[in-house]
Formats: structure tokens, sequence, C-alpha cells
């Protein structure tokens, strides 16, 4: 029995050796001597996601989303509940995001739980919201390719007075229809998620008014056929979140060189897309040159515009909190989410939309 005892002893420190260290960087564990090669190559990859992204990127994933969205508006139809009248111009109606919103939701709480359970070992207490924000990676992505590729089929870059010509006349095509309803039934189910699923953060009534906003602004361009301005709007929001979701994930397994060099790529496509091109581009656009062009704007027209201003505040307050977590890294010796519950009883870290 006492050697038996030893014999256990002695494996102790085997299981100890073999476990993740409990250190705040973990670079150069997992990396080794490519820690730096690979940091480049990721600066490079995200040199080219915002500068030099391409449309033909999202025409592969195309087929697959309208292949989705008609099979949701063919259970809409099998119901019955939605007379024909009611869909006089679309293959796919807003009634279709009901179905798919659903599947979005378990779809979202299956992906998250499943990366949670891989990625616990190494991300410990953090590989909840590890899940939380690569589902979102994984999500906008290929979204924002796709949303290149449908603005590319509708010939609105750079000539952003093209979003009005003729609207509410000229037909949405299917891939526009795909790409709505699609972008529609995520947010919508992203508010469910806010509230059941995600941990809550200080701006948590913010974001909840955030995602009921988009939603509306989805919606209303959708159906008033002001969804080539729309698909703009959508663009600059998706290419931010990428790097916004990425860094945290790198974080939160303690890879902090390819979280800084996200986090900075992070910083480069929040300014040039949010603040530089949403701005001076898009606002511009709806707020000048589209009473220009469009003669009988529609009553709610007014509100809107109120609505795609008011994303524009959230930008500057966002980036005011990234600039937080600027300072923090530089100062403080790391990068946290400012929005966490500074009590240290609940450790609170989603992204913003």
């Amino acid at each position: 029995m006492a050697k038996a005892d030893k014999t256990k002893q002695a494996a102790k420190p085997k299981a100890v050796s073999s476990a993740v260290p409990d250190e705040e960087d973990l670079s150069e564990y997992y990396l080794g001597v490519f820690q730096y090669p690979l940091a480049a190559l990721l600066f490079a990859i995200g040199v080219w996601v915002v500068f030099f992204p391409s449309p033909e990127v999202g025409k592969y994933v195309l087929p697959v989303l309208i292949q989705m969205a008609q099979s949701c508006q063919d259970i809409v139809d099998a119901t019955g509940l939605v007379p024909a009248s009611m869909r006089p111009d679309k293959e796919i109606t807003v009634w279709s995001a009901i179905p798919l919103s659903i599947f979005m939701f378990f779809g979202i709480l299956i992906g998250q739980t499943t990366i949670t359970r891989l990625v616990s070992k190494y991300a410990g207490e953090e590989a909840t919201k590890f899940g939380e924000c690569m589902g979102r990676v994984l999500y906008y992505g290929p979204m924002f390719f796709v949303a290149l590729a449908v603005i590319d089929l509708e010939d609105i870059w750079p000539n952003l007075d093209n979003c009005w010509v003729k609207t509410g006349v000229i037909p949405q095509t299917i891939e526009v229809q795909a790409y709505y309803v699609f972008e529609m039934s995520y947010y919508i189910g992203g508010i469910f998620v806010h509230i059941f699923l995600d941990e809550r953060l200080s701006d948590f009534y913010i974001m909840l008014l955030h995602h009921g906003a988009t939603v509306a602004l989805i919606m209303y361009s959708y159906m008033e056929h002001f969804h080539r301005i729309g698909l703009l709007v959508l663009m600059v929001h998706d290419v931010s979140d990428i790097f916004l979701d990425s860094a945290k994930c790198f974080h939160y397994v303690k890879i902090e060189i390819l979280s800084t060099v996200t986090f900075v790529n992070l910083i480069v496509s929040w300014i040039l897309y949010r603040l530089y091109f949403y701005p001076f581009y898009i606002l511009e656009n709806v707020f000048v040159s589209a009473l220009e062009i469009i003669e009988n704007p529609p009553k709610s027209w007014t509100f809107y515009r109120i609505l795609l201003g008011f994303l524009q505040i959230l930008h500057i307050y966002w980036f005011y909190l990234i600039l937080k977590v600027a300072q923090n890294a530089v100062f403080a010796g790391g990068l946290r989410d400012v929005r966490d519950s500074g009590d240290g009883e609940t450790s609170e870290t989603k992204k913003k939309d």
C-alpha cells in the first residue's frame, strides 16, 4: 500500500506540468518562435480586409444564403398564415425572418455552447465569453464579404447617388432579399441572445436599444425599397465587428500578441468605416443628396434619418470606450473590456454589434 501511495504522489507533478500555465500572456507558450511571423501575417490579413476586400469572396456564400432564405419562405407559405397579396413583389418576404430568426437563436445557442466546451481548457473562466465572441466572428466575417458582393451587383459604389435612382420602382433582386432577411433575422435573434444568453455589461440597455434600432432600420429600408443605402450601412458595421471580437478571442486564450495586432486593425477599421465613411459619405448622402433625388419621400423618412444619425452617436461613444481600452493597454499593461463590472464578482464581456 505504501508503495502504491508513493506511485500516486509521483504521478501528480506530471498532471500539473501538462496543464496550461497560469500566466497573463501565453503567446510564446502556444506559438513559440512563430508568434512574430503569425502576428505579421494576421496584420497583413487585416490590412487586406480593411483596404482591399474582394466582393468575389462573398459570391461563393450568396447561393447558400439564398437557399436558406427561400426554404424559410417555403415554411411561411406552408402555414397559409400570410396571403399572397402581402408579398406582391418579393420572392422572400419579411415574414420569412420569423422561422429564420428562430433557427438563428438556437444556432447561436448551440454554436456558443459547443465552442465554449472546446476552449474551456485554454480559456478557463473566460470560455463562455470566448464562445460568444467567436460565434460573432463566424457570422460577421462571411456576411461582410456577402455585403460587398451584393453592393457590387447593385452598382452603388463609388456613386452613392445610385442608391436613390428610381427608388421604390426598381425591384429587389433575390440576392438583396436573401441578404436582407438574413441580417434582419440575425438581429432579431440577437435581441433574445442579448437578453437571455449574453453576460450583461454596463452598456446592456444601450446595446439593446442598438439592436432594436438596427431591426427597425433593416425592416424599414427593406419594405420601402431603400435597400441600397441599407447595404452600405450594414457593411460598415460588419467589418469592424470582425476585428473587435477576434481581438477578444485572442485575449481570452491569452495570446496577447495576436490580440494586440487585431486590436490595432480594429481601431483602423473603426476610424475608416464608422467615423469617416459612414458620416461623410453615407449620412451626407442620406441628408443631402437623397433630398435632391427623391421626389416624394415617405412620411416616415424623417424618423429613418434620425435612426441613422443615432447610430453615429453610438459609434462615437463606443470609439471612446475603445480608446479607454487602448489607454489601459499602454499604461496598465493589458487589454481589458472597460464595460466589465469592476467589482470582480461578475465577469461580463460582450461585444458591440
